[in-house]
């Protein structure tokens, strides 16, 4: 919530932790370091024991000089610290351990995962943490009063499991029934079922529930204990009544989240909508909840992911549901049936997931690139003067950020795509202007502005999307500029303020975009000799039109029509080795070449260099040129609402704008 003009202002560092139970501490001793190094991504587990007053200390990415990351837990408080030669700087919000602390023993995990940190006591989070420094080195612990038992570091890779289920019904598979009868369905259950082949269904196989009253689990064996931030997508059908879902972070079979959604014709208190629950002990909790139901006998396509302690659910791909809050940190992914005579799920697919969402209850996960910032006492961020707030990995590609912000007298603005040189993707309001800018240590270049309506005393949603380094942005839901700027591709985001204190910031939030799917059309037949009547669609070259004459310069023409943003990916081979053009046609009609924007790429034998020209009907829009360092290269030729873009071998070389298209790509 924004608060009133004028409220108070807390003034915290970058990084400053909320509401700790103790002072920034400092090493409490050598610390026992585990003989592997770290690398990349890890879960530190093992064994703990304490007792109220009890000290522990778990030191990562430990260095010769004593810099590292810290987590210090003092009686039932944990927090999350990095230490350097400068002292301690917080890094996450302090939290309370799940009690009793009797001094038993109970299984713990510290898990890194893209920066993001979590501290899990039997299975559920005690505190978070972002840290943004080196990485590698070593990791260990100083025990104190404390009982730390047989650590060990089990390095995290990236998630990824799918599963169709095409195998035979006795076969071994992925999965393990927690609660329920499950298994194999190899082929379908209608009338047919008995004539029918498998070899020639077009869906033979799905996992299934059947008969289940109470709530029937199974999880994917691929999905370990460990894993954390993740989705997990299956397609879903029930005969009857009762409910399906995913579930996620399963513990056991009493312990886990779920995704549950009920039949439309199911009149009881928990029918007809869909939920978020959290199943502790077997007792489930509701996290969140909507009407509306599924219609038996119909196939859905069903999605819950996690991150950061987030729990997010789609259907059909839309956004259906969310929490926050989630009490486990890592666990298995698998599937979800109550209530049913029989459910069915197949092509289930899980891997990584990753969002951000900041409410400015602390500044933990953000760094003052530049100026001074602070938080209010109303959850907003600050700066006096100006300067830039900054954070996310360098990693991030492809994706939407947004930002409630209330400029006041100041210029504000939102930067993407920014690395830590300070090189980014900047869109900055300025009085009634939006302005898109390229900013680097060597000063900022426009690349495209406009005038707006916007009035300082109100608060505004200010969001920017990078995608293959086109960047689009938008003030309230309306478009503003848009341009493309070359080599800004990757990087974290960034809240930018420039004159008096009146700029305040609030509920930043950063999705990635999901990948396009390419147009494809699947070859079902092996032979298509023993199908003539396929053979068309079937073969190899099923998207394109064969030309009427084969010969030098003919066009191949796809049978789709594609509006709107398209992109063609294609490779060039043995350049420099002959002479040669590769023409490739956006926006464009057989019958019509004239309104077609075309990309025109021209070889020399004995030459390295690679000439290229943009036309739209018979006008150059674009020229240039790239010399390779092979014989071959990756071409992108795309368009993004007004513009089009080439690059080669993921280098920008042509980026033009149109004055109108529309219509298929060829």
């Amino acid at each position: 919530m924004l608060p009133r003009c004028g409220s108070l202002c807390l003034a915290l560092a970058a990084g400053a932790c909320a509401a700790l139970a103790q002072p920034a501490p400092r090493l409490a001793g050598t610390p026992a370091l585990l003989e592997d190094p770290l690398e990349g991504d890890f879960a530190l587990a093992g064994d703990l024991a304490l007792t109220t007053g009890d000290h522990v200390q778990f030191v990562l990415h430990y260095q010769d000089d004593g810099s590292c990351c810290l987590l210090d837990i003092a009686g039932d408080a944990a927090c999350f610290y990095r230490l350097t030669p400068d002292g301690p700087r917080p890094i996450g919000v302090a939290g309370k351990l799940p009690t009793p602390l009797d001094g038993g023993m109970r299984r713990f995990a510290v898990l890194r995962k893209n920066r993001r940190l979590a501290f899990v006591v039997g299975g559920q989070v005690a505190c978070r943490g972002w840290d943004s420094g080196p990485a590698g080195g070593k990791a260990g612990y100083v025990a104190g009063e404390g009982k730390v038992v047989d650590p060990w570091v089990q390095p995290v890779e990236a998630i990824g499991a799918t599963d169709n289920f095409m195998r035979e019904q006795d076969a071994q598979h992925m999965w393990t029934p927690l609660t329920g009868q499950w298994e194999i369905q190899s082929l379908r259950d209608d009338d047919q079922a008995e004539e029918m082949e498998a070899d020639k269904s077009a869906n033979a196989f799905s996992y299934q529930c059947v008969a289940q009253d109470g709530p029937a689990v199974s999880v994917a064996e691929q999905a370990l204990w460990f894993y954390s931030d993740y989705r997990v997508e299956a397609s879903a059908r029930s005969l009857g009544d009762g409910a399906v879902g995913l579930v996620l972070l399963a513990q056991d079979e009493a312990n886990y989240l779920a995704f549950r959604w009920a039949s439309a014709w199911d009149t009881g208190p928990r029918g007809d909508r869909a939920e978020l629950l959290e199943v502790v002990g077997g007792q489930p909790r509701v996290l969140a909840e909507k009407p509306g139901g599924f219609i038996p006998d119909q196939w859905y396509r069903l999605s819950a992911a996690v991150c950061d302690g987030r729990l997010e659910c789609a259907i059909d791909d839309a956004p259906v549901l969310e929490a926050s809050g989630v009490r486990f940190g890592a666990g298995n992914a698998g599937l979800y049936a109550e209530g049913v005579d029989r459910a069915f799920f197949d092509d289930v697919a899980i891997g990584d997931f990753e969002v951000f969402r900041e409410d400015f209850t602390d500044m933990a996960r953000w760094e003052p690139a530049t100026g001074e910032w602070s938080l209010t006492n109303g959850g907003e961020a600050r700066c006096a003067g100006g300067g830039m707030l900054a954070s996310g990995r360098p990693e991030w590609a492809n994706y939407r950020a947004e930002v409630t912000v209330v400029p006041g007298k100041a210029k504000v603005g939102l930067a993407v795509a920014r690395q830590a040189d300070g090189r980014a993707a900047l869109f900055r309001l300025d009085g009634g202007k939006a302005q898109l800018l390229a900013v680097g240590p060597e000063g900022e270049t426009a690349i495209a502005e406009r005038n707006v309506q916007v009035r300082g005393a109100k608060a505004l949603r200010v969001a920017a999307s990078v995608e293959q380094g086109f960047v689009r942005t938008y003030v309230d839901g309306e478009p503003a500029v848009e341009g493309f700027l070359d080599g800004c591709l990757t990087g974290g985001i960034g809240l930018y303020a420039d004159g008096g204190k009146d700029a305040r910031f609030d509920d930043v939030r950063v999705a990635f975009l999901k990948p396009t799917q390419p147009a494809q059309v699947t070859r079902e037949f092996a032979k298509v000799s023993d199908h003539p009547e396929m053979a068309e669609w079937a073969g190899s070259r099923a998207p394109w039109v064969q030309p009427a004459e084969m010969k030098p310069g003919a066009t191949w023409w796809t049978k789709g029509d594609y509006f709107g943003d398209a992109t063609v990916a294609f490779k060039v081979r043995f350049v420099g080795l002959r002479d040669g053009t590769v023409q490739v046609t956006l926006n464009g009609e057989p019958e019509r070449p004239e309104g077609s924007v075309r990309l025109v790429l021209t070889a020399t034998k004995e030459s390295k260099v690679l000439k290229a020209q943009v036309l739209q009907g018979a006008t150059e829009i674009g020229r240039g040129e790239v010399e390779l360092a092979s014989s071959s290269c990756s071409v992108r030729f795309a368009r993004q609402g007004a513009h089009i873009l080439v690059s080669v071998d993921d280098r920008s070389l042509i980026e033009s704008r149109l004055t109108a298209g529309g219509g298929t790509q060829g």
